[in-house]
């Protein structure tokens, strides 16, 4: 009997409120606002990439490599962003590639990173026993055309 007497209070006060103060939504409460679709943002990274084999003259020919979007004359610029995403740009902090053996032959290269990542600049180089050393270490970033 209480509950019927509740559900009928309930059913009288909702007929005594205006229709207009039915529809409208309280003041306090915001209505959704769609937000602004972001700007795409521009490339975050712009690399040049060098290997050279250390004592020989010549010139040598650089690498670029873009992302965000990928691109540039590298050869794998989609691989190659998505390892350095994973070590925030550093080529030579990757995790070396398993299951590769290489000679113990002492032919160096020098392998040389410039450009920027995001807002950081980046500058590095590191001398390798071999190309297959390098390729052990920097992999798809590395890799040849």
């Amino acid at each position: 009997m209480i509950r019927h007497l509740a559900a009928a209070a309930l059913a009288a006060t909702a007929l005594v409120l205006p229709v207009a103060a039915q529809a409208a939504p309280p003041a306090y409460v915001a209505a959704p606002v769609p937000l602004a679709a972001a700007p795409a943002p521009a490339s975050y990274a712009s690399l040049t990439l060098t290997v050279r084999a250390e004592g020989v003259a010549g010139r040598v020919a650089p690498v670029t490599l873009t992302c965000g979007p990928a691109g540039g004359t590298h050869p794998s610029p989609a691989a190659a962003c998505a390892a350095l995403a994973k070590t925030n740009g550093s080529a030579f902090r990757l995790p070396p590639r398993q299951g590769v053996l290489c000679t113990a032959d002492y032919r160096p290269v020098i392998a040389t990173v410039t450009g920027r990542w995001g807002k950081r600049t980046i500058a590095d180089k590191r001398t390798f026993g071999n190309a297959c050393t390098l390729s052990v270490a920097a992999g798809v970033v590395f890799a040849s055309r």
